[in-house]
This record gives structure tokens, sequence and C-alpha cells, in this order.
């Protein structure tokens, strides 16, 4: 039997020169200067994202996701999904936030500094792949840079939900430029060809639009074959049934593993993609074939021109397409048949022209919704690959232009003016990525920037009344979430905002009358119900509470939030049993929630079951060392087994939070008072607690004890102890 020759061929940083027979080659090596160049304009132009908050989607990726914590948890991350446990199949994107989480916590420096660095890789792989592919420095260098600048990636690399993207890029790119090595000459290198492949699973691991890889792998081969550098088309089939079955089967793997480990089906249906994210999944074919045609006229621009950008394009912002006449269809129909006129008209003659085109389109069709409707009718993140195309034209303009040979006074005028275009755009693609950085920095000014160009979104709205919520702007807030509700009346979470704020107005009697609607409307959501049962906790109905909470339950047993507000509601009515038993079941829920452990912990204290509160609060601190009430119920625990000196420790802590709870201070008076018999510290605390609330009733006898332990007979003397009191570091004004 004949034997397979392998051949390790140059390395991945080498170029052999294609091209066309009698064409001009552009050097053979990719100097590792150019790399950290274009890697380090990637990164720097992104600096000032570093600082940016969590904000949107990170709530739900990293924030609340159960399985990032703690490393016992690391195998549920490959059997749940991206967004919290639910949601999509990227356990690798998970993993990388859990990494994070390990070395950082929750600080979101070190998540943002990992993008940058991703799509710093990224450029340095993007200029290798043109260098190898298309045998042009000047392309190279001016796609790569055109890519590290390009605004329409902020998304994907300002936000650290944009992870899948940036880190999905990583290994498909790296997977393609492995592949260009292993099949460059006569013999396959075999070592590039499998590290290629184990590269595309973690891609697909990371985001699964990275399945395209094997038709980016043949335009690829077609690309060689066309413009010269590969001989005879039998060798390309050859390459094609030798080499493609591989990458079919790991997407056959993955799609196995997805399935067996997470349940999740081939193809992702309309049926869980609510109206409000993607209306496209409820359309009729027809309609969903144009509005997507109309949304891809959309992303052709934002690739183009990048100045409007927002976060969200979700309904209503994108009206639906009925007719093939509308006008907002007809842009988008001539874009897309210049683009694939270009195409076919350029096979024979420029083969960059037709490669551009057809990668544009084959990076986005998982994302165009034509194939089958997404999660998102549109995102400008789903660019970050596909973008790569128009960088890449870019390139090879800004190449024509130095390689015009034509010498005389016009032409130099020409050549100079181009170039000094080609300068311009790439510094002002560089300003507005810097100027779209700031826009992430946190949830206001992410949701003011989407309301300016989303006016007709109603998540924008909703984000933005959260956001104005959160800041105390109740009246703006008010306005928001009404008209993300006129847009979009059955939009539940916009009826559940609406309600919390108006609670927070004291219009507690709108509230509940907004609920108690918006249950009869939407009777199997079940934080509608939660948040009726809170607002009845307000009004003081605590008996409407539990029955309100107790149908929430009933409609999704599985909410944690019910679960602990029911138990709460028992505590109101001391039934301190079974206001455990709810505390437990949130806790089966979601084990990482310090208030649920706290509230446990205060039921355990009421029945007289200090071990069990001790171990519950301390948990809850270990969690939140910023819960004052943990380190209250915690006092007293100590206080009831007599550890006076840890009640003691406890409760102080406990006013670093609520230093101006008089009876906190009274109470810290008291003990050093009685079990320490230090007279001096009991003084500042009482007078604290005199100096907060000078005329409640205990106002008398707390003077009184004040004027017997400092030795003062008139205000004179009480002054005095004050500024010995104001002196000692252990009261906290």
């Amino acid at each position: 039997m004949r034997q397979a020759r392998v051949k390790n061929t140059l390395s991945p940083l080498s170029v052999e020169k294609h091209g066309k027979k009698g064409g001009r080659t552009r050097g053979t090596q990719a100097t590792p200067l150019f790399l950290l160049v274009v890697a380090a304009i990637a990164c720097g132009v992104y600096l000032n994202s570093l600082a940016n908050q969590f904000v949107s989607d990170d709530r739900f990726l990293v924030i609340e996701h159960p399985h990032i914590r703690e490393i016992s948890d690391f195998p549920l991350i490959f059997t749940s999904g991206h967004m919290a446990g639910k949601g999509s199949y990227r356990p690798l994107t998970t993993f990388s936030f859990a990494v994070n989480y390990q070395v950082g916590g929750l600080n979101a420096f070190g998540y943002h500094l990992t993008n940058v660095a991703l799509h710093g890789a990224n450029t340095a792989l993007l200029y290798l792949i043109t260098r190898v592919l298309f045998n042009s420095h000047p392309a190279a260098l001016l796609a790569a840079v055109f890519f590290a600048l390009h605004p329409i990636h902020t998304e994907a690399v300002a936000w650290v939900s944009g992870r899948a993207e940036v880190l999905a890029a990583f290994f498909f790119l790296l997977a393609w430029l492995l592949y260009l090595r292993a099949s460059a000459g006569e013999a396959i290198g075999a070592w590039y060809w499998a590290s290629s492949l184990l590269l595309f699973f973690l891609a697909l691991l990371s985001k699964e639009h990275t399945l395209m890889l094997p038709a980016v792998l043949f335009l690829s081969d077609v690309y060689r074959k066309v413009e010269g550098s590969e001989k005879g088309w039998s060798r390309l089939l050859n390459t094609v049934f030798r080499l493609y079955p591989a990458y079919l089967a790991v997407i056959g793997v993955y799609l196995l593993m997805r399935h067996t480990l997470y349940g999740l089906g081939l193809l992702v249906g309309s049926s869980g993609v609510p109206l409000i994210d993607n209306p496209l999944a409820l359309l009729p074919p027809d309609s969903r074939l144009l509005t997507a045609v109309k949304v891809l006229g959309y992303y052709i621009a934002l690739a183009f021109w990048p100045a409007e950008l927002s976060v969200d394009h979700s309904y209503n912002q994108i009206p639906m397409v009925d007719s093939i006449f509308e006008p907002g269809l007809l842009p988008a129909v001539a874009a897309l048949l210049v683009a694939l006129g270009l195409a076919f008209l350029s096979f024979r003659t420029s083969g960059q022209v037709w490669f551009c085109v057809f990668f544009f389109f084959v990076m986005l069709a998982p994302a165009s919704n034509i194939l089958i409707p997404i999660g998102t009718i549109m995102a400008e993140r789903v660019l970050y690959l596909p973008s790569f195309a128009v960088c890449l034209w870019a390139g090879f303009i800004g190449q024509r232009i130095m390689d015009w040979r034509r010498q005389d006074a016009v032409a130099g005028f020409i050549r100079g003016t181009a170039l000094v275009g080609l300068i311009a755009m790439m510094a002002l693609a560089g300003y507005r990525t810097l100027a779209r950085n700031r826009d992430w920095k946190d949830e206001y000014s992410l949701w003011q920037s989407a309301a300016r160009v989303s006016p007709s979104s109603a998540k924008v709205h909703l984000g933005l009344g959260t956001t104005l919520l959160q800041r105390g702007m109740l009246d703006d807030a008010v306005r928001e979430i009404r008209e993300a509700l006129r847009i979009y009346p059955a939009y539940v979470p916009a009826q559940l905002q609406l309600g919390l704020t108006l609670l927070k107005k004291g219009a507690i009697d709108e509230a509940i009358v907004a609920y108690e609607e918006a249950v009869r409307r939407f009777p199997n959501e079940a934080d509608l119900y939660v948040n009726l049962g809170a607002a009845l906790m307000k009004k003081g109905r605590i008996q409407e509470a539990v029955a309100a909470y107790e149908q929430g339950i009933a409609v999704s047993p599985k909410s944690a939030t019910a679960h602990h507000n029911l138990g709460q509601a028992l505590v109101q009515q001391e039934n301190f049993p079974q206001a455990a038993d709810a505390f437990r079941k949130a806790l089966e829920l979601n084990p990482y929630d310090a208030e649920t452990l706290n509230g446990l912990g205060y039921a355990y204290v009421k029945q007289g079951q200090s071990a069990s509160a001790q171990a519950a609060l301390q948990r809850a601190l270990e969690l939140r060392p910023d819960l004052p009430e943990a380190y209250y119920n915690l006092g007293t625990v100590h206080e009831q087994n007599g550890s006076y000196p840890e009640a003691i420790k406890a409760y102080e802590s406990a006013l670093r939070h609520w230093h101006t709870l008089p009876s906190l201070h009274i109470k810290v008076g008291r003990l050093y008072l009685e079990q320490r018999q230090d007279r001096s510290s009991a003084l500042c605390y009482f007078l604290r607690a005199l100096e907060l609330d000078p005329d409640s009733k205990r106002t008398a006898s707390l003077r009184s004890l004040i004027l017997k332990l400092s030795g003062a007979a008139d205000a004179a003397g009480l002054r005095t102890a004050r500024e010995v009191c104001s002196s000692k570091t252990r009261l906290r004004n």
C-alpha cells in the first residue's frame, strides 16, 4: 500500500510566493515587528475601554452565572447554556469568564483586558492570513490596521459579553491559518492540519457561527486555484475530498456534544425566540425573508459607514417588510445585487474582489435570519468576522494605489490624495472607536446612546428607564418605561419595571393596580406575582402578599426570587419554620444569594438554632462582605451565645454601613458598658445615638445615662465628652 507523504511545511510566519505567473511578490517573511505593530494598534484603540463596567447581558453571563465561581462547578459549564445556565451552548466562552473570575473576581478590568488582548491577537492573525493567502505585505498591513480600528467591532471588544465573538474568532482564524499552511504544498502538513481541526472544535465551543469555516476554506482553495497558485481543478477536488470530511466530522461531534450534554437540537427553532428580541422568528416565510434582506442592507451599510451604532435594534426599531416594493427594502436589494454582480464579474479578473464579497456573506449567513431565525433581529457584534472582508478590500485598494506605476504630476497628485484619504479614514475610524468605547462605560451612557440611535426600540426605552430608576430619576424613568409599553404593550419586563418604579416613587396603590392588571393579562408570568407581592408587603397586606408569592411559585416552581420573598413574608408573620423552608428552597435554586442566606440565618436565630444560623450568616458574608443585615444577625447569634466580644465586633461591622442608626449605637454602647465595663467607649456610642436622634422618647433617659457616665452636670460637660469621643477611631460617623 502506498503511504501518504507527510511534510511539515514552512512556519506559519513564512509566506510562499503565490500569485499569477509573472506577478510581483510582496516579500517572503512576515516579520514579528509588523505583527506587534498591528496588535499594538488594535489594543491601543481600546485602552479607554478597560475602565468600563459590566453592562447589559454581563449580568447574566458573568455576575449571576451559577457555574463560574467555584472550580468544582466547572464541569457544569459544559452541560448548560452561557446565559446564567441557559441560552446557546458556548461552554468555552463561559469557561473563559470562569478563569477571569478565579483571577480577579468580579473586577471588570480583567474581563475587558482579555477582550482587548484577543482583539489584538485576532488582528495579528488576519495580517498573517492575508500575507499567506494573498502574498501582499501592503494589503495585509492596511487590512489589519483597518480591522484594528473599525468601529463596528466595539460591541464585540468593549463589551464583556462580546467575548464569544473575539474568542471564537481567535480559534477560527488560527484554524484557518494552519489549514493554509497544511495544504500549501504537494503533501499535507499533518501537524498543521490536526491542529487546525482541534482549533476549529474550540471555535465551535466558543460560538456556533464558526461552523462556516469549511466554506471559508473552500473559498481560500478556489482563490488559490483561480489565481494560479494551485494547478488544476483535480487538485482542488482532491483537497476537498481528503481534508474537508474531517472538518464536517468536527461539526458533527460538536452537534452531538451539545445535544447529549445540553439537550440542544441541530437547529434553533423560532418557537423559543421572543418577539421582542427577534420578530422575524414569528413572521411567515415570505415576510421573514424580505425583512432579513432589509437587515442585510443595514449590515452592509454599517460595515462601510459605522457612524450610528446602538446596542439594540430590536422591536420595533426595524419595521417588518410585507411587500417587495417597500422603500426600505430597495436600497438593501440594490446593495446586494451590486455586491454579487461585482463578485461574478471579477471572478476571472480580480480574485480579491469576489473573495471579499463571498467571505462577507458566508460569515454573515448564520446570523442573517435567512437560513434560520436566531435570538436577535440584528446585532453589530456579529459583523466582527464578516467585516474583515471590508478591511481586506480597503487594503487591496491601498495596494493598488501604491502599485500604480504612472509617474507624472497628475498621477502623483492622485496617488497622494488617495493615500491621504486612506490615512484620514483610519484616523476617523480610530476616533469613532475611541468615542464609542465611552458609550460602553456604564448602563447610563450605553442606553442614552442607544436611545439616540434606536428611538423605536422598546428594549432601549426599558433599559434607559431602568438605569434612570437606579439613579433616582423616577419621573424620567416612568416616562421611558411607559414609552416602552407604548411600543410593545405586551412587554412583561416593562410591566414589572413600571410597577417597581411606582413603588420607588411611593405610589404604592398605583403600583398595586398596575400589577393586578398585569397578572390578569399575563397570568403565567411568575415575576408579576412576585412584584405584586412586594407591593402588597409595602402596604402591610402580608397575607395577600403570601398568596401572591404562592401563585408565583405555582406558575414557576424554580423561581428563586418567589421562594425568597415568600420567606420574607412568612418572617413578617413570625412563621419562622415555614420561612426557613422557603429560604432553603430558594437556596437550592440559587446557592450564591447572600440575602437569602441572611434570611435563612435570621429564621434560624428566631428558632434558637444558633449553630445553623451562624453557618448561614457567615456564608452570606463570604459572598457579600458589605451586607449589614448579616453582620447584625450574626451579632445577635453571638450575643445569644454569650460571645460578647464577637457580638461587639459583628455589630461594629454593621455600623460601618448603618452608621446613622441610633438603636444600634445604643446596643453596642450597652454591650461595652455591661459586658466590658468600658464606660468611655459606651459613652461615645450613647453620645452618637443622642446626636442622631435628639428628640426621641428615649432622649431623657439616654441623656441621664450619658451625664452619669461622663460625670458632667451640664451642657458644657457634655461638649467636653463629645470632644473626647470625636478623637476615638472606633466612633464611626
